[in-house]
């Protein structure tokens, strides 16, 4: 007795009751979300954000399965199952998200710039560079080299032990003792947004590997699923039954057309990730785009490379079954959709650390240091008492962001319960389409 057959005088009550939780689990999720988007300032609220959006589409695409369990309609059915894939890869991109904030992880790049530019050597010798770049560097440096160029300070300079410029504009305790305090709050902030402008620049460039990421993998399920509707659906006619059946398993038509055109896209794109994913290293080794001294690769960066070139040689093997048929070519297809049902989901959490690598959310770090009495504003107007008057902004920047990796790592928990909930739901979803098609096969076959 087969998995179908033991599954299909009980799919729909398993159906309704699993669709009733996940409609629940939906309401929740978006309660939580618009809750802690209402409380959180001043730190990155993308989780926060697709938690809302995530369980709004949880709730309609739940009611749109009951609908299709009732009806016993595959297509609908279908229909959920693509959205259901879609919200878990956003729920899971949330719960990673989530549980980095919350742990106070901090991507490599903004890493290695930071722990570059606490150097005084890096920041004078950086200097010259962003003077030349007058009004194209970033406003708040453009204005404190404005400030250095002016006659009184310029005289300060010279008349200092270390009349040099770069020394003073490299080092803000100097700048603070020989031009006074006005002067260095402009040399922090310029090198708050000196560091920001780097960081982005060096992000710029690994926008295509992430891009490449998540067009992999939207490639490799749809290549899976193509996989498994060949491998059950063209089976060969050992009765001879009928006789424009294959006498052994080789696919045909339009379905095989379909499937070598989105197997030979997943070779293309595991070129491009191969490719892009050794460009996006080279900017982040030390001696590229990211200081000297420094290291701002991870795992997720290397990563990319190795599962581009596993992807290359799995679909140039996908091509070669389909294509060869027979017992083997149907042997090998079903060994690929394993292989493939691993990697992919390797690949889907690699392309999430490397989404968060390339910038897709910001530190809570990095917005408290570059807008914290806007932060401390909206935190006391939530709630007045959180940072009194006479609490320094060491203290309440401490106190604000505590609370906010308190908040994620509830955030995260919830998400990664979601998630193990959603592989069960998109296994029962797939199951429920393979029955609801045969059923309504088998009505075919009977009004005949």
């Amino acid at each position: 007795m087969g998995l179908l057959d033991a599954l299909a005088p009980v799919i729909n009550l398993v159906l309704l009751i699993t669709y009733a939780v996940y409609v629940l689990f939906g309401l929740m999720i978006c309660i939580l979300g618009v809750a802690y988007m209402s409380e959180i300032s001043g730190a990155d609220k993308t989780a926060a954000g697709v938690c809302v959006a995530s369980g709004l589409f949880m709730i309609i695409t739940g009611a749109g399965a009951v609908f299709a369990t009732l009806k016993k309609n595959w297509l609908i059915m279908f229909v959920v199952l693509i959205i259901d894939v879609i919200l878990f890869v956003a729920m899971l991109g949330a719960c990673m998200v989530g549980f980095a904030i919350a742990t106070g992880v901090r991507d490599p790049v903004t890493r290695g710039v930071e722990e570059a530019f606490k150097t005084e050597k890096l920041r004078e010798s950086a200097w010259p560079g962003i003077r030349e770049l007058g009004d194209n560097a970033p406003s708040r440096c453009s204005t404190f080299s404005k400030s250095l160029k002016d006659a009184a300070y310029v005289k300060k300079i010279k008349d200092a032990a270390d009349g040099v410029e770069a020394v003073y504009a490299g080092n803000c305790t100097k700048t603070s003792v020989v031009l006074g305090h006005a002067v260095a709050g402009q040399c922090e902030h310029c090198w708050l947004d000196w560091k920001q402008h780097v960081v982005t620049k060096m992000k710029d460039n690994l926008w295509p590997a992430t891009y490449a990421c998540f067009a992999l993998f939207f490639f490799v399920v749809i290549s899976i699923c193509l996989n498994i509707f060949m491998a059950d659906n063209y089976n060969p006619d050992e009765e001879d039954d009928d006789e424009d059946a294959a006498d052994k398993w080789a696919p045909d038509g339009i379905v095989k057309i379909i499937s070598l055109v989105f197997t030979g896209l997943v070779g293309l794109f595991g070129l491009l990730l191969t490719i892009f994913g050794i460009v996006a290293y080279n900017e982040l080794s030390s001696g590229g785009g990211c200081p000297e001294g420094q290291d701002c690769t991870s795992w997720a960066v290397i990563g990319i490379v190795v599962l581009g070139l596993f992807f290359l040689v799995l679909a140039g093997l996908n091509i070669a079954a389909v294509m060869m048929g027979g017992a083997i070519g149907k042997l090998l297809v079903r060994l690929l959709v394993l292989i493939w049902f691993v990697l992919g989901f390797v690949l889907l959490l690699v392309s999430i650390c490397f989404a968060i690598v390339a910038g897709a959310i910001s530190s809570i770090n990095e917005q408290y240091d570059l807008n914290f009495s806007k932060v401390r504003e909206q935190a006391n107007q939530a709630d007045d008492g959180i940072c009194p008057t006479s609490m320094s902004d060491a203290l309440c920047k401490t106190k604000i962001k505590t609370k906010t990796e308190d908040a994620f790592q509830i955030i995260g928990i919830v998400g990664a319960i979601t998630c193990l909930g959603f592989l069960f739901v998109i296994y029962l979803s797939f199951q429920a389409v393979k029955i609801f098609k045969n059923d309504e096969g088998d009505d075919d076959e009977g009004d005949e």
